[in-house]
């Protein structure tokens, strides 16, 4: 895709996340200082509570922090998260996140999407799942943006039938088409009972959790 030019994956971050310091610490280290994004770049985002939760130290505030810490220089950033959504929000057409509605005429470089946990709540099969995100993804790139799939579903196993693993190996098999951000496995840190990543219903991170997923990002 056009949007980026020569990325380079040399950056490296140091994060405090100790329970006492409610300010965290940030270093961020390129070896390359030559990280290049088209001018204002735009992005949506889609999903869940996860992805709703959280006020200005949620999931889409943080990625977007973190992004522009590193030199991204992003011009539209829309977040459209609900409690509760799943895959049948994004292909029914009555729904208010039918995608479709959601992309056209907006020009996005990239719709970061994280849908899942419902679906898999709900007891729908991984086949049902892939073949949503089939049209999903093919509605993204029929609208000239680049999809990315963010990595974590509440089976956050890494074994072949989970879905952790299953999306990995998806999105590998679309790669670059598709892209895949591995935040499962700090969700699933976040759903430890520490206090410091859970925000105490074992589902929702708390703003330590949220860190460390809009790190992975």
């Amino acid at each position: 895709t056009d949007a980026w030019t020569g990325l380079e994956k040399t950056i490296s971050v140091t994060v405090n996340a100790k329970q006492d310091e409610p300010e965290p610490t940030y270093t961020f280290v390129t070896t390359e200082s030559d990280l290049r994004v088209k001018d204002g770049a735009k992005c949506l985002l889609v999903g869940d509570s996860i992805m709703a939760y959280g006020g200005s130290y949620g999931y889409a505030p943080l990625t977007k922090m973190f992004l522009e810490k590193i030199g991204v220089s992003i011009s539209k950033w829309d977040c459209n998260g609900a409690g509760g959504r799943s895959t049948d929000h994004l292909i029914n057409e009555t729904s208010n996140c039918y995608l479709p509605k959601l992309l056209k005429g907006q020009g996005y470089d990239f719709v970061f999407i994280q849908i899942g946990i419902n679906d898999q709540n709900a007891g729908r099969s991984w086949e049902v799942y892939k073949e949503r995100l089939n049209w999903i993804f093919q509605t993204i790139i029929d609208a000239g943006a680049t999809p990315v799939l963010i990595g974590n579903c509440s089976n956050n196993t890494d074994s072949p039938g989970g879905w952790t693993g299953l999306q990995k190996s998806y999105c590998a098999n679309h790669s670059p088409q598709i892209l895949y951000a591995d935040c499962a496995k700090y969700q699933t840190e976040a759903y430890k009972a520490d206090g410091i990543r859970n925000s105490g219903d074992g589902i929702h991170p708390n703003y330590y959790g949220y860190r460390w997923m809009a790190w992975a990002m």
